[in-house]
């Protein structure tokens, strides 16, 4: 038993020696393209075990490198896991298959460093849906999911909303009423920025279709920390929080669960070392420009106590 733990160690040393860059004194990267995974890894400069977050993208798509730093100086193994653009991967977000998250769980947790039963999930804006649908969908598998202004339900692709966003063993997950490129350009014949929130509000009216495309938030079986802002101005964030909530404890489900929903907060709820954003940005892959709301002092106080929180959650959760 000690001499393969020695081996493993002596193979992981080797490892980071031919693989790791340099970025600062207390933490090392790793760009990660093998067995399906594309990312790029954080973590501590220590041969500890450690536990792990995965952090995904929001529909932007890409790496959240910058997050995943962060959970690396906070002492986590921080793993950026792309899945559509960027290079090698789909260039749209549709029909994206669950097992390559999966297997990119499964690969985290065969690291020699990481602690394989505390693999965590970041997820914000649509992958704030995904995170919360992987815990339902994989429940074994993740310690906890920190999903930030997320939605619900499933919702459609982007950039074209009438495909499916994710698919499960080849199937098509459901697609909750989502807003259309006509719904879209309608509202701008009277205004110069696009307001989703107000277009969203209207889709739920569907509430049979609505309804039909809810995560199976029943079958989650880690602990769910729920951030949004009622001023979210791309889509009802907060209302969906309150479903979640409201749905576990229908079903009376034991998990701990919470919901940090914060009054004049908008879209945008990061970090509190970077800047605070409440001005309409064009989103890089519609190319359309979106209000995202929030008053700018709300703001930085919603990304500096939900940021103090989610550590804390964390903390919990990797005991």
């Amino acid at each position: 038993m000690f001499s393969k733990f020695c081996y493993t160690l002596a193979f992981f040393t080797l490892f980071l020696s031919n693989h790791m860059q340099a970025d600062d004194a207390k933490i090392r990267a790793i760009d990660i393209r093998e067995q399906g995974v594309v990312g790029k890894m954080f973590f501590p400069a220590t041969l500890e075990t450690k536990p792990a977050v995965i952090v995904f993208s929001g529909s932007d798509g890409g790496f959240h490198e910058r997050q995943a730093k962060l959970f690396a100086e906070e002492g986590y193994i921080a793993l950026a896991l792309a899945f559509f653009h960027a290079d090698g991967l789909p260039e749209n977000l549709e029909n994206i298959p669950l097992e390559y998250f999966l297997n990119g769980i499964k690969w985290l947790k065969s690291q020699p460093q990481v602690k394989s039963d505390r693999i965590h999930l970041y997820g914000p804006s649509k992958c704030g849906e995904l995170a919360l649908l992987l815990a339902s969908k994989f429940p074994n598998e993740i310690a906890s999911v920190i999903a930030v202004v997320p939605s619900c339900v499933t919702f459609g692709g982007i950039p074209n909303e009438k495909n499916a966003c994710w698919t499960l063993a080849g199937n098509p997950l459901p697609i909750a009423p989502t807003p259309s490129k006509e719904d879209v350009f309608k509202q701008l014949e009277t205004r110069t920025t696009v307001d989703l929130v107000q277009i969203y509000l209207q889709k739920m009216q569907d509430t049979e279709a609505f309804e039909k495309a809810l995560i199976e938030f029943e079958n989650i079986k880690c602990p769910v920390l729920l951030v949004s802002g009622k001023d979210d101005r791309m889509w009802p964030s907060w209302i969906y929080g309150d479903i979640i909530m409201q749905h576990l404890d229908e079903i009376k489900s034991p998990i701990f669960r919470k919901h940090l929903s914060y009054e004049g907060v908008g879209h945008m709820i990061t970090n509190p070392y970077d800047p605070v954003l409440t001005e309409a940005f064009r989103h890089p892959v519609t190319g359309l420009l979106y209000e995202i709301g929030g008053d700018p002092k709300k703001q930085a106080f919603a990304c500096k106590d939900s940021w103090k929180k989610i550590l804390s959650f964390l903390l919990e959760t990797s005991e």
